[in-house]
């Protein structure tokens, strides 16, 4: 009966990590965009869907292509309002950047960071979850796959 009910919670945790964490993007420009913990030599080093809040910093890459010269913004946002927006150059064809973000533990809930070009349109967004320490274990960080943009 264990058994059981560890593979239910762990089958639930994985279709709630799937649902909650999402990835949209409609432009041709956006190689790869994902969370991540860190970044070294211009890499991410994971992807994180889910952060729990006793961990309060975490980043956000995008790889671009064909947007040389132009200014792209990643826009953080939580409950509906902007909290931060990171501008940044894109200086070659092929131009990886990333911001971060630091957390208060009370701001458990999803998160989204929009890219958006200079004209203000919104390229791609990713979200993910800050999952409060004291609920259920966070799973570990499951690969999303980008969908288009309705």
């Amino acid at each position: 009966m264990k058994k059981l009910s560890l593979y239910i919670s762990l089958v639930f945790a994985s279709i709630l990590s799937c649902s909650l964490a999402s990835a949209e993007t409609n432009s041709a420009n956006i190689a790869r965009s994902q969370f991540t913990s860190a970044v070294i030599s211009r890499e991410p080093v994971d992807n994180i869907e889910i952060l729990r809040n006793d961990v309060s910093t975490i980043y956000f890459f995008t790889e671009l292509h064909n947007l040389e010269g132009q200014t792209i913004t990643h826009r953080w946002e939580y409950q509906g309002a902007t909290m931060a927006e990171v501008a940044f150059q894109v200086s070659a064809q092929r131009w990886r950047a990333w911001s971060n973000k630091q957390f208060s533990p009370q701001q458990t809930g999803e998160w989204k960071v929009s890219i958006v070009d200079q004209a203000g349109n919104v390229l791609g967004s990713h979200s993910f979850l800050y999952q409060d320490a004291a609920q259920a274990n966070a799973p570990a960080p499951v690969e999303s796959q980008a969908k288009p943009a309705q």
